[in-house]
């Protein structure tokens, strides 16, 4: 029975030497060779792992190759197992040597695994998603970069649509990340020289999708709903309108927000998606409402202290709460599986919240809290603020983004028209 290993091998004993990784194959005291043509200095080869040290600024990226070229050695050796016929190490060189296409789960693995490391949960989380569909429209088969192909490419949308009833967006957004995959590997020189990217003669298609917002009586409609005080579904309607008036800010910006990002007139935070920091004016309305929260949340640490001394003492604690308390103080949000966890979690019960509010108050649309953002920026435009300046708020990274809302705004124009037909 044969016997495959990772060993580097070199003449020299210096630490800073390159040495070429080979796949040693033992059989019967013979002992064969195959380079995997992948260098690497000494001091970051643990012999005894068969694998690049973790103090190598690259590990993930060589570990992974390795593992391919060890991984196919492995199946040419089975193969011969299987049926029972001597090992020939010269097969499985011939069979190994010189292969150059990575499997592209295998290599989409170590890239979701890379996401992970730096911290990019919700990326690693998607992109999974994505690579997990094309598994199972691949039949959970190995799939070879050279595989991908424009007719392969082309097939797939076509199962996307007919049979997953996926919009044109989504498919865009899926192809997105298979053609980043296969551009990471093409810049890591992990390709043949020969390996024709499939995208370079792919155009991806997008569609405008259609926004969904409030008109302003809606949003008034929305506001003088009559809600008990202090349930769930009060806090649900008010984070809504605040951010409404806001400048639309994201939920899981308005999640994170606490009173130390509040001086009473703007609120400052760093925007969870783009890293940026952003500083909003408060409306009279936002004001208002938060003000609501701030007198709430100081009679609550009040409650909890005894003497003067002491509720003076505990007022101190108000700056690292939450503005509005749907999120736990307790939970180290640092983590970011966690926090993208109680994001979302809390997301969720905010949107079944809002779509009972919209019965209540008669609106006949479908309401998630991103709405707000968008019936912000509707609002923003109708009651002539410019265009640059909703951009700015929204924190779009140019104005393009931001013309979706002026055609809006313009096609309200039109069908305004209609009352004299």
């Amino acid at each position: 029975m044969a016997k495959l290993k990772l060993v580097i091998r070199t003449d020299s004993r210096r630490p800073n030497d390159k040495a070429t990784v080979f796949i040693r194959i033992t059989q019967n005291g013979v002992v064969n060779y195959i380079s995997t043509k992948i260098k690497v200095e000494k001091k970051y080869w643990d012999a005894m792992a068969g694998a690049f040290k973790k103090s190598h600024p690259n590990h993930v990226r060589y570990n992974g190759k390795l593992n391919q070229l060890f991984n196919d050695a492995e199946k040419v050796y089975l193969n011969f197992e299987l049926r029972e016929q001597k090992v020939n190490t010269t097969e499985i060189k011939a069979a190994i040597k010189g292969k150059d296409q990575l499997d592209f789960f295998v290599f989409g693995k170590q890239y979701t695994e890379e996401l992970n490391i730096k911290g990019n949960y919700s990326g690693y989380k998607r992109v999974n998603t994505i690579i997990k569909k094309l598994k199972n429209f691949h039949k959970n088969m190995p799939l070879k970069m050279d595989e991908i192909t424009v007719n392969y490419i082309n097939n797939y949308q076509t199962y996307m649509k007919s049979e997953l009833k996926n919009g044109v967006n989504t498919v865009h957004s899926n192809l997105k990340v298979i053609r980043r995959i296969l551009n990471l590997a093409v810049n890591r020189d992990l390709l043949d020289d020969k390996y024709i990217n499939p995208f370079k003669r792919i155009q991806l298609v997008t569609a405008e999708g259609k926004k969904a917002y409030l008109t302003n009586d809606e949003l008034i409609a929305i506001e003088n709903l009559k809600i008990k005080p202090k349930i769930k579904m009060a806090l649900c309607r008010d984070m809504y309108v605040f951010a409404a008036y806001t400048g639309g800010i994201r939920v899981s910006d308005l999640l994170l927000l606490k009173w130390k990002d509040y001086d009473g007139v703007r609120i400052e935070f760093t925007v969870k998606k783009t890293k940026r920091l952003q500083v909003v004016k408060l409306p009279t309305k936002a004001i208002v409402i938060i003000e609501a929260y701030k007198t709430l949340a100081l009679a609550k640490l009040d409650a909890e202290s005894k003497t003067a001394k002491a509720k003076k003492e505990n007022r101190k604690k108000l700056d690292n709460l939450y503005v509005f308390p749907m999120l736990d103080t307790k939970d180290d949000l640092s983590d970011a599986k966690l926090s993208l966890n109680k994001i979302a979690n809390a997301t969720a019960i905010i949107n079944r919240n809002l779509k009972e509010i919209a019965i209540k108050a008669k609106i006949n649309k479908n309401v998630s809290f991103h709405t707000s953002r968008h019936t912000f920026a509707t609002l923003a435009l109708q009651k002539g603020m410019r265009l640059e300046h909703v951009s700015k708020i929204l924190g779009h990274k140019s104005l393009t983004e931001t013309q979706i809302y002026a055609k809006i705004v313009n096609k309200d124009l039109e069908d305004a028209m209609d009352v004299f037909n």
